[in-house]
Order: structure tokens, then sequence, then C-alpha cells
């Protein structure tokens, strides 16, 4: 019986399922998103096929404005942007110290969560640009605030790498006064004056 049922649907087979993207509303969203934020950078992430709507589709209309970075997950998606946008990549999925060989960085910058990838990066030989996650309490991925110095110590060992930016994931970021939230924030900021004091 399910063989059977599985030699049926071979054929083909239209699904109900459709998703439109709108150029003009994608473009009109980035614009008002980058509106709240004045002097600062707005990263579009297209992770997971842009959240089911498109990797290529979302990145070719974002082409339309300057960005400084689109955020993705893993370097497959890097490859699948850099198709068809030029834009910088933020390449924030941890990646396995053993594809840095195999991988182009001329247009990723890596997060970097541990000192273990950081010296892998650095000892590549190769320049670039990363970033450093902060685990302020999410407990998923990032080194912790009073690690922080010894992080910077490994940094300074490799001269082809520049630390550009920081940044952390709040675990409950749609409550934003939440006294657990504020915690995070806290946390975050004093690690920023950690880094601008070394």
């Amino acid at each position: 019986m399910l063989h059977t049922l599985k030699k049926h649907f071979q054929k083909p087979f239209r699904t109900l399922n459709t998703v439109q993207i709108s150029r003009e509303s994608v473009l009109a969203n980035l614009d008002l998103y980058q509106s709240l934020c004045l002097n600062r950078s707005v990263f579009p992430v297209l992770k997971s096929n842009a959240y089911g709507h498109g990797i290529r589709e979302v990145a070719s209309i974002l082409s339309a404005r300057k960005l400084d970075y689109i955020v993705v997950d893993s370097y497959y998606e890097a490859l699948e942007v850099h198709q068809v946008n030029k834009t910088r990549i933020l390449l924030m999925g941890y990646t396995l110290p053993e594809n840095f060989s195999s991988m182009d960085f001329s247009f990723i910058t890596p997060v970097v969560y541990d000192a273990d990838t950081l010296r892998s990066l650095g000892e590549t030989g190769r320049k670039m640009k990363i970033h450093l996650k902060i685990d302020t309490g999410m407990h998923r991925q990032g080194i912790y605030p009073e690690d922080v110095p010894g992080f910077l110590s490994v940094l300074r060992q490799y001269r082809n790498l520049e630390l550009e930016g920081v940044c952390t994931h709040l675990a409950d970021a749609d409550s934003p006064d939440d006294i657990y939230t504020l915690g995070q924030v806290q946390k975050f900021r004093q690690a920023i004056d950690t880094i601008w004091s070394e």
C-alpha cells in the first residue's frame, strides 16, 4: 500500500500553497525600519530560505537598496545570496572550522562564538573582519561577558583578523521591558564597555 501511494505521488502534483512576494512591500518595509533606526544600519536576515519566502527572490529585491550587510545562517545560503546580490554577507550560523579552508571569505564576515573558532580563522592567514557573539542569557551560542578579556587576548595574536561588530541574542525580544531582557541588555553593554576599554 505504501509503495503504491509513493508511486502515485511521484506524478506531477500541484499544491494549494502559493507564496507571492511584493517587491514594493519588501522595500517599503525595509525603508520603514531604516527610518525608525536613524544613524544605524538595518541588516535584513534571509536565513531559512528567507523564512520561506525564497532567498534568491528576496535577495534580488534587496539589491535595489544599499545595505551594509545581508544576514544568513549558512555558507550555502551566503552563496545563494551572492549570486544575485553583491551586498556583503554576515554569516551568523556556526560553521565547522574544518570548512574554512574551502570557503571564500571575500564577501563574507563570520560571526564568531568561541576562541577555538577564532584561532581557526586566524590560522587561515586570510585578512577578514569578524563579529563576536556574546551570550547574555540565551544560552545557545556565544562567549560569556566575563570571558571577553580572554577572547580579546587571543584576537590580538592574529593581525589578519579585525573585530568589526558585536552582537547578542535576546531570549524574549518581544518583551523589551521584561526584567530578563533588561538584564541581557545590561550584560551586553558591560561586554561592550570591556571591549572599548581593552
